[in-house]
């Protein structure tokens, strides 16, 4: 079984790359993707470092400090006891133009390695 996963992030230009380090990873704290969807809200999850670093590329707005992040499988409750459902995607899809859908960030609690794009 799959025991590390890789989530996306980017700071919607509130954070530069110095206030993630000194701020976010010392704090664990951590502004997630999100999708919100018709049914409700999930966050994108990933097997593999390259499809997540797509994804974000895809989905994020421009001018972002964008990052992923490489959390344990055991840190998914941390999503589902937001009420945000974590969804295992293989391939990087486009959400950001997709009618009824749209990007935002979540907040999380947690222990991360950052890795910057």
């Amino acid at each position: 079984m799959q025991k590390v996963l890789f989530v996306p992030s980017f700071t919607d230009g509130e954070l530069s790359k110095k206030d993630l380090k000194d701020e976010c990873q010392k704090e664990k704290w951590l502004p997630i993707v999100i999708v919100e969807t018709p049914n409700g809200k999930i966050v994108p999850i990933f097997k593999d470092s390259n499809s997540c670093l797509k994804f974000i590329k895809r989905n994020a707005p421009p001018k972002q400090v964008v990052l992923q992040i490489k959390m344990d499988i055991k840190d998914l409750k941390k999503f589902t006891d937001k009420g945000i459902k974590p969804e295992w995607h293989e391939f990087p899809k486009l959400y950001k133009n997709k009618e009824g859908y749209s990007i935002n960030t979540e907040i999380i609690e947690t222990d991360f390695i950052l890795k910057y794009f």
